[in-house]
């Protein structure tokens, strides 16, 4: 109650005389700018709104409107609350700009290999291919004499000795990629054909029989003589490269 009757006596003052008044012992302090108008004929009022919150300026302003009304109002603007969820270089995600986790771009620390990039310099090798930072500081690492195609070479895989151009064997195991691409043409390549021992052309000698099997699988495998039957038939392995 205390708080509405220093109210009221503020806004009589404001109706009998105005100046600049700062009233004490409010929760929240108000600082007025008035400006002296004719009455009209309803006389002179004063209306007040707003506020300001913790960490926020305020500032007021007066207007004389028709009959010499006068209103008052205050408003206020927000200050920061913080970081309101920036990315950053070491919250263990990749955001921001950073080309991976916690790396590359404006982030301090650049990325190792094997790692996303979008330039040069987002990698700690100073090498960036197909958006991957590379390290060509030892481009042959199976060293099977192939360096890597990103390090300029043509080996597809430099993890498996077994991989390279020209690779004229034969495997019954897939590469870690799943492929039997074991000589860098993109092609599953099997060591014998697949033929059906009927119709007209016969005569076909080690191949895998009645149906085609793929590489790394156990098929029946053998001949096809002359009157289109089948010689020889074992359980074996399709290898391919």
């Amino acid at each position: 109650m205390a708080k509405g009757y220093a109210r009221a006596a503020w806004l009589a003052g404001l109706a009998l005389g105005g100046g600049c008044t700062a009233l004490a012992g409010l929760d929240t302090e108000y600082t007025v700018a008035t400006s002296t108008g004719a009455a009209g004929a309803g006389g002179e009022t004063a209306s007040t709104s707003g506020g300001a919150s913790s960490g926020s300026a305020s500032s007021g302003t007066t207007s004389t409107g028709a009959g010499g009304a006068m209103s008052t109002s205050s408003s206020a603007a927000s200050g920061s609350g913080g970081s309101g969820g920036v990315p950053m270089c070491s919250d263990g995600a990749k955001n921001g700009s950073e080309t991976d986790i916690d790396c590359g771009a404006d982030c301090p620390k650049r990325c190792d290999p094997g790692k996303g990039c979008s330039l040069a310099t987002d990698c700690s090798t100073d090498l960036c291919v197909a958006g991957i930072c590379v390290d060509c500081t030892a481009p042959d690492k199976d060293m099977d004499g192939y360096p890597r195609i990103e390090c300029g070479g043509t080996d597809c895989d430099d993890t498996n000795e077994d991989v390279y151009v020209g690779q004229l064997d034969y495997f019954s195991k897939a590469r870690a990629n799943g492929t039997f691409d074991y000589n860098c043409n993109a092609v599953d390549e099997p060591e014998f054909e697949t033929y059906t021992c009927s119709g007209a052309e016969c005569n076909k000698t080690s191949v895998f029989l009645f149906n085609d099997v793929p590489c790394g699988q156990v098929g029946s495998w053998g001949n096809c003589n002359l009157l289109c039957n089948s010689s020889a038939v074992v359980q074996k392995t399709k290898q391919c490269r």
